[in-house]
């Protein structure tokens, strides 16, 4: 729970924490193709929970990743936020 609220009080854009058989806590409006895509890549690597915020660095948001996210999907992850940014 506690990790939840500090997700709510992060600095970021948006925040998203997906967690099995839950619906995902949202934070700001991340784009719904974005969402979509990366709630089935998430569901198709098997992972329980996961954390994704979009956070702005110089006008651009990037992805940051919590430790349940495995270093092999980031990149995948990277390339759905870069082809979903305006829809």
């Amino acid at each position: 729970m506690r990790k939840r609220l500090r997700d709510f009080f992060r600095i970021a854009e948006w925040v998203i924490r997906y967690v099995e058989g839950e619906p995902p806590l949202i934070k700001g409006t991340p784009p719904r193709g974005f969402l979509r895509e990366c709630h089935s890549l998430l569901k198709e690597a098997g992972l329980r929970k996961a954390g994704i915020s979009g956070v702005n660095k110089h006008g651009l948001i990037i992805l940051e990743f919590d430790a349940s996210v495995p270093q092999n999907l980031h990149q995948r992850l990277r390339n759905l936020w870069s082809t979903n940014q305006d829809r």
